[in-house]
């Protein structure tokens, strides 16, 4: 059976933690390409993008397309990693990760000197970090219902207002 979904999935069906490695990578990346999250044209039109409420929307609906591939996945992490500390490892990698994401977005933000008054780096990353987890997303869509769009939009204008301190210039200008 191993073989079976090894070769239909193109899996290294290892231990648990290889498993779900794997998938967890195909999942936030989107395929199976050997190409890191930020090197994909979808991530660097969200860095580059020179308009700083514009540069959010685009990382708000970056973060909404892992999150409907992931964040069930990123459940089973969750659970898994209360009681197995290979999983463990493999869930703190995956908030490692989200971190360092945060990070390179603050510091595109600083770029064009667009936080907030008063808003500092660490401060911002603590901010996008949370913003960016799967529990909001599973939460607010899973549990209260929300549209995927809905949630997209909210979570851009979140994104503005807690680093920019405005939400979109124009309202009729709908998701990005």
């Amino acid at each position: 059976m191993t073989r079976i979904v090894s070769g239909v999935m193109g899996l290294d069906l290892g231990n648990k933690r290889t498993i779900l490695k794997e998938l967890r990578d195909r999942a936030v990346a989107g395929d199976d390409e050997p190409v890191p999250v930020i090197q994909r044209s979808w991530y660097q039109e969200a860095l580059t993008e020179p308009d700083p409420l514009r540069c959010l929307q685009l990382h708000a609906r970056n973060i909404v397309r892992m999150h409907t591939r992931y964040a069930e996945l990123a459940e089973v992490l969750r659970v898994g990693a209360a009681v197995e500390p290979e999983l463990r490892e493999l869930w703190q990698l995956g908030h490692d990760q989200r971190r360092i994401g945060a990070a390179i977005m603050v510091d595109a933000l600083l770029s064009k000197t667009a936080l907030k008054p008063g808003l500092d780096r660490d401060a911002a990353i603590d901010q996008l970090w949370v913003l960016t987890g799967s529990d909001l997303y599973r939460g607010l869509i899973g549990v209260c219902g929300w549209t995927v769009e809905r949630f997209e939009r909210w979570l851009g204008d979140t994104f503005c207002d807690q680093l920019l301190g405005h939400r979109r210039r124009d309202s009729t200008t709908g998701p990005v």
